[in-house]
This record gives C-alpha cells, sequence and structure tokens, in this order.
C-alpha cells in the first residue's frame, strides 16, 4: 500500500517538469530576440560611423594634398607665371589657372616645369628648382582637380643663386642704363644674338658680387652674360657696324662671355656667395652678349644691369674657358665656385667632367636634355675642390641637323659647331 502510493506520487514528480507554461516560453524568447536586434543595430550603426569616418578622413586627406599642391603651385611657379614673371603665361587669376590647368598638368609630368636642367648626376646647385616627389604629386593632384582654390603670392625668389647681397659692401649698385640702347627686334620669331660694348667705362677697378637685369620687356631677353675687354676690340667691333651692337658672340679671344657673370630671365639676379667678387679692372669696356627670344612682334630690348659691389677683402675669381675641342688642365689646386653653359639648338645633351691626374672621373654639371630657353648661370652649392692635374673637359649630343627650326639659325650659325661653350669662376 505504502509502496504503491510512492509509485504514484513518482510518477506525479517525473511528469510535472516535462510540461511547460507557454507564457514562460514567450518570457524566453522575447528577451533573447530583442538582444540580437539591439546588436545588429549597433553593429550596422559602428558600421556607418566607420564609413563615414573613413570618407571624412579621405575627404581631409585630399583636401590637404589640394592645399599642399597650391602651395607648391605658389612656391616653384608663379615667380615666372606672374604678371611680371618672364613667362608669357599668367596664371595669377583662377580662372586662368582652371583654364590652363591642363596643359600645365601635361608640363610638369613631361618634365618641362618647373624649368631645371641640370640632373642629379652633377654637382648640388644654388636655387635647384626640382620637385621632390611628394611635392610634384601634391601639385599634380591639384592641377588634375583644375586647380581650385585661392592661392597665396610667392615670397620672392632671387634667381638661381644666392638671393641676397653682402650685407657689409661699401659702394652702391653701378647702374648700366639701357645696354642695348636703340635696338628692335624684328618681327621674325626665334632667338637672336648680338654683342654690345658698353660705353660706360668704369674709372677704377670695381669688385662685383652680382648682376642683377632690368627689363622693359619681361621674357625678352633670355639671357646676358657679361665679360671684359681692355684691348679695345669689341669697341672696334661696335664701332664698325651700323645697327647698334655688332653681330658676333662676345667672347674675347679664348675668354668666353659670362666671364664676368651672367644673368636670364630664369635668374634675374645672379650672386656670388659670401666672400667671392669678380674683378672689373679699371679702364675696361664691358662687353654684354645678349640672347633675345624675339615673339613675333617689332619689340624694343631696353635692358638695363646693374653691377652690385662685393664686400670688403672678396676673394677674386678667375674664369675658365672651355670647349669640346679645347679641354682645360688645373695647374695648381683651386675651388669651383660657378659655372655658365652656352650651347646652340643642336645640341641634345651636355655633361661637363673633371679628371683628376689619377683618373678619377667627377661629374660637375650633366644636362640630358638641353633646351636653350630655359639654361642659366649656376652656382655651386659648395665649392669643388679641383686638384691641381685634373682635366675639365666637355661632351655633348647633337639633335640632327635637320631638325633644327630655320627660326634659330642666326644664333645657331653664330655659335658655331665646336659645341658647348664652358665658364667655371674658380679660386
Amino acid at each position: 500500500m505504502i509502496f504503491a502510493t510512492g509509485i504514484s506520487a513518482l510518477a506525479i514528480y517525473v511528469a510535472v517538469p516535462v510540461s511547460q507554461d507557454p507564457s514562460s516560453v514567450e518570457r524566453t524568447t522575447r528577451p533573447e530576440t530583442a538582444t540580437r536586434a539591439e546588436r545588429t543595430t549597433r553593429a550596422e550603426t559602428a558600421t556607418r560611423a566607420e564609413r563615414t569616418t573613413r570618407a571624412e578622413r579621405t575627404t581631409r586627406a585630399e583636401t590637404a594634398t589640394l592645399v599642399a599642391g597650391a602651395t607648391v603651385f605658389a612656391r616653384a611657379c608663379l615667380e615666372c607665371h606672374g604678371p611680371t614673371g618672364p613667362s608669357s603665361f599668367d596664371l595669377t587669376s583662377e580662372s586662368a589657372r582652371i583654364r590652363s590647368s591642363a596643359t600645365a598638368a601635361l608640363a610638369v609630368r613631361e618634365g618641362l616645369m618647373p624649368p631645371w636642367l641640370p640632373s642629379r648626376s652633377g654637382q648640388s646647385l644654388h636655387g635647384s628648382r626640382e620637385l621632390s616627389p611628394v611635392d610634384r604629386q601634391a601639385l599634380l593632384a591639384w592641377l588634375d582637380a583644375g586647380a581650385p582654390g585661392p592661392v597665396s603670392a610667392p615670397e620672392p625668389i632671387a634667381g638661381s643663386a644666392i638671393s641676397s647681397a653682402p650685407s657689409n659692401h661699401q659702394s652702391p649698385n653701378v647702374r648700366l642704363a639701357d645696354i642695348t640702347s636703340g635696338w628692335v627686334l624684328s618681327a621674325n620669331p626665334g632667338m637672336v644674338i648680338r654683342a654690345f660694348a658698353i660705353g660706360q667705362k668704369l674709372h677704377e677697378q670695381l669688385l662685383i658680387a652680382g648682376v642683377e637685369m632690368h627689363c622693359e620687356s619681361p621674357g625678352l631677353i633670355h639671357e646676358v652674360s657679361l665679360l671684359t675687354d681692355s684691348a679695345g676690340f669689341a669697341t672696334r667691333l661696335d664701332a664698325a657696324d651700323p645697327d647698334p651692337g655688332y653681330d658676333a658672340l662676345g667672347d674675347i679671344g679664348l675668354v668666353a662671355s659670362g666671364s664676368a657673370g651672367a644673368v636670364s630671365r630664369l635668374s634675374p639676379r645672379w650672386m656670388l656667395p659670401q666672400g667671392f667678387a669678380i674683378s672689373i679692372p679699371r679702364d675696361s669696356v664691358i662687353v654684354a652678349e645678349v640672347h633675345t627670344d624675339a615673339r613675333g612682334k617689332i619689340e624694343p630690348t631696353t635692358t638695363s644691369i646693374d653691377l652690385i659691389p662685393a664686400e670688403l677683402g672678396a676673394r677674386v675669381l678667375h674664369p675658365l674657358s672651355l670647349n669640346e675641342i679645347r679641354p682645360v688642365t688645373i695647374e695648381e689646386d683651386t675651388l669651383a665656385i660657378a659655372i655658365h653653359v652656352r650651347a646652340d639648338g643642336y645640341t641634345k645633351s651636355l655633361c661637363v667632367r673633371a679628371l683628376s691626374a689619377d683618373g678619377l672621373s667627377v661629374t660637375l654639371l650633366d644636362i640630358p636634355s638641353w633646351n636653350d630657353r630655359l639654361s642659366e648661370p649656376w652656382v655651386f652649392l659648395e665649392p669643388f675642390r679641383l686638384c691641381a692635374g685634373s682635366t675639365i673637359s666637355v661632351e655633348s649630343v647633337r639633335h640632327p641637323t635637320e631638325s633644327q627650326d630655320s627660326a634659330e639659325s642666326q644664333a645657331t650659325s653664330m655659335m658655331g659647331s665646336g659645341g658647348p661653350t664652358v665658364v667655371i669662376l674658380t679660386h
């Protein structure tokens, strides 16, 4: 009796947990479903926030790149492409930049702009306009975007050499006024070269640290290179020619033009490192070899030159003139301070090298793609030591003669077939 009752009670005890209240199942499921939904919502919200953050970061990065590109443009381009610059393309206004952005981007991609002929294979030079990869990428991104937004005015750039005159020079600049007096270019486009014996004599020796050019028509005068003539040779040539100046290069004997400094439209102000100077002898005549780039219209060539006096005690430099058929051997240890190259339109590339007495070759200047319209005088970033017995030579590669533009024939024929002429200022 007791046993049977126990079994019955046990059966009831086992059956009770098997049956569940439907309301309890519902109460258990609802929170779980809600939790999954909340997790999904939070995940979607986090994904959207991450996408928004990424987009904001991308926008900020793109904006920073465009700002950087505009800054590079202001620093590297506006000096020439401004209202008083040598380029015929004034990109001061935003509308002009937008119109020219595609052309400008192409010029940058092809390495034509900013203009800088020397490669890194030679010695380091003052005033390099070569863009770093980061700056080049930023500039191209800005140009590809249409050159948007305002551009700040650039800081003045004084040329390819050291920009400031010595602070303790004792005399004011010597102005050579209107060195091309009366010379008017014809409407025929192309490069034209003419030399001028400047009648303004100096009655005492002058040590100059630099040269500065002032042109009424920026960009018309491509280059002015100087040397001195104590024998009156240039004066006689100038007097014999009925037109202003005379139809020849400015060289005197084996001394090439540029021996007393040079300026160009890319470097209208050229300065030697502080402590060095070029000597202009007393009673000598300064000869200016002037390269013009005629622009298809009749224009006067009014140009003045300032000679910037050097500081007291400056070391006087001596020129070395050479070309492909006449290299130069150094007789004693010397420092190379500055270099100037004159080459015609047939020149494709050129390289100036120093070969030491023990056979070590060093590249002073390497120009893989010569362009006479982009040439300028250069100053070495650090004086380069040339050991006694070293031979300095220049080699060039020439374009086929039939590829020469007929408009360049005057300048090319005047420079002759001797190849590039190089002047190195040494101490």
